[in-house]
């Protein structure tokens, strides 16, 4: 069977974004397995509605459309400030937060952007 954990293991290894539509040419369409190779990239347990993957159900990490090959990451601190964001585009930005969540620094390439 191709969607063994020994496959689905190396997938974790080599998959690229945009995750989705290269689950499909990897031919991992299962629910279950779709969550597991998610899980792996992620080392943590997410879950997925759609094109989104969540942590904790409600804390967006990553969004892909399906029509195009856009998407855009997410990435938070333990206080849920959202610490970093990328997208498919080429635009990221880098937050940092003091330990009483005041922003600090704020960084991003938007004139380097397309």
């Amino acid at each position: 069977m191709k969607n063994n954990k020994e496959y689905l293991d190396k997938v974790v290894k080599i998959l690229e974004k945009p995750y989705f539509k290269e689950l499909g040419y990897y031919g991992i369409t299962g629910k279950v397995e779709i969550k597991y190779v998610l899980c792996g990239i992620y080392k943590r347990e997410v879950s997925f509605f759609n094109k989104s993957i969540y942590e904790n159900g409600n804390i967006k990490l990553y969004y892909e459309t399906d029509y195009s090959s856009y998407w855009e990451n997410y990435d938070y601190d333990v206080n849920g400030n959202q610490t970093y964001f990328e997208s498919s585009r080429g635009y990221w930005r880098k937050i940092i937060y003091d330990q009483d969540n005041y922003l600090i620094s704020y960084m991003d390439n938007l004139d380097k952007c397309i």
